[in-house]
């Protein structure tokens, strides 16, 4: 099994490090007994991953539209850097903000960091601009001024099929013109837990009992 970083592991792992702990939902990790080892090989799991298996790349939540698919493995190899070395506990400290908002290359330190996590484990949204809008969670048909990240126009992404998840209002969805595949279907929320297979294109998909109430 291959996996990638999401917002909430790496949520997870800022507690962990900087022994911070406010969300109440963590503590049964934080008091198992192998809590070292789990968090040890979590932290070491890479936020991309791409493979002929899949046909494609794998991610959590969305790419920034100037990034291309070999632009995005590089910037997500800078944090996976990171994540194995002894700062991480400062880049955690400074984790939790929405800017900058937009892309540039002549980003640098914590900034730069902060701006490829949150594009790789939060976005949904961009601004006409390319700038990021991380505060929606709503469906497409909700706004008529932001555009899903796959579907913006300058987006450099598009040569490669892409798989991701953490939009639960979007659904499960192909989007074949944008190239990309939707798995989040609202599993956490009492939806489904789906699964793609690569070889046949089939969606299977369980029901969940509700868990909590979207916030």
């Amino acid at each position: 099994i291959h996996t990638v970083l999401g917002n909430h592991d790496l949520h997870l792992l800022a507690q962990h490090h900087t022994g911070a702990r406010p969300d109440k939902d963590f503590e049964p990790i934080f008091e198992a007994v192998d809590c070292d080892t789990l968090l040890r090989w979590l932290i070491k799991q890479p936020l991309m991953i791409r493979n002929s298996s899949l046909k494609g790349s794998l991610i959590h939540a969305g790419l920034a539209p100037s990034w291309t698919i070999e632009e995005a493995l590089g910037y997500a190899a800078e944090v996976e850097t990171l994540l194995s070395n002894s700062r991480v506990q400062s880049f955690f400290q400074g984790m939790y903000s929405n800017k900058p908002k937009k892309w540039s290359s002549s980003l640098s330190g914590t900034n730069r960091l902060r701006f490829i996590v949150n594009a790789f484990t939060r976005l949904r949204y961009c601004q006409p601009n390319g700038a990021m809008a991380l505060n929606e969670k709503s469906s497409p048909s909700e706004h008529s001024d932001l555009i899903p990240w796959f579907q913006h126009p300058l987006r450099q992404s598009r040569g490669e099929r892409i798989y991701f998840g953490h939009w639960s209002t979007l659904g499960n969805i192909h989007w074949p013109d944008e190239n990309v595949f939707g798995m989040d279907s609202g599993c956490g929320w009492g939806g489904e837990l789906s699964a793609y297979c690569v070889e046949s294109s089939e969606i299977t998909s369980a029901a969940c009992k509700p868990h909590q109430t979207p916030k």
